[in-house]
């Protein structure tokens, strides 16, 4: 049953945003930011009362990170990270374990220990390095529209010197 739930508000979540959209299409960092918490929020969730951190869908954390490091400021990114690092913690200690579980916890909780430092490196190296190359190419669309406005400034001059000189040198016919 609260799964049912969970899955329902996250569809009346995603009817609602997409609404909001479609009335205004500027999608700003805030609201994708949101976007991106509802999202953990409801995997945390779902993920809660699935057993947790071993549950094979774990993993699913990180893409809310790769989409926030590709679309959104450095600093969302980083708070995106966080919270699903966080996230990702906390199902490691509290859960709704499976009532059918094996009770094999000697390997499996190493096993556990090697998914969650897998997942904090791949979160960080993912935060970092793709909000990295955002920036970069953000930078360069930057310097390449200034160096357009200027080369454009450039030839209006150009083009102006051309017709004063072609102006200056035109005969005069007196009659």
């Amino acid at each position: 049953m609260p799964i049912s739930i969970i899955i329902i508000a996250l569809g009346l979540f995603t009817l609602f945003s997409w609404r909001h959209i479609h009335r205004s299409p500027v999608l700003t960092q805030k609201s994708f930011f949101i976007q991106l918490l509802v999202d953990l929020v409801a995997l945390s969730l779902l993920i809660y009362f699935t057993v947790g951190s071993i549950n094979p869908f774990i993993s699913l954390f990180i893409i809310p990170i790769i989409f926030a490091a590709a679309s959104l400021k450095t600093t969302y990114t980083w708070a995106v990270a966080i919270i699903a690092l966080a996230s990702y913690t906390t199902l490691m200690f509290y859960h709704v374990p499976l009532t059918y579980q094996n009770h094999h916890d000697d390997h499996l909780g190493l096993h556990i220990w090697g998914m969650w430092y897998g997942f904090i490196l791949s979160a960080i190296l993912v935060a970092y390095f793709v909000s990295r190359i955002t920036k970069t190419l953000r930078d360069q669309d930057r310097l390449l529209a200034a160096i357009r406005a200027e080369q454009l400034h450039a030839e209006q001059i150009l083009a102006l010197g051309t017709l004063a000189a072609g102006t200056a040198h035109v005969p005069l016919r007196v009659t």
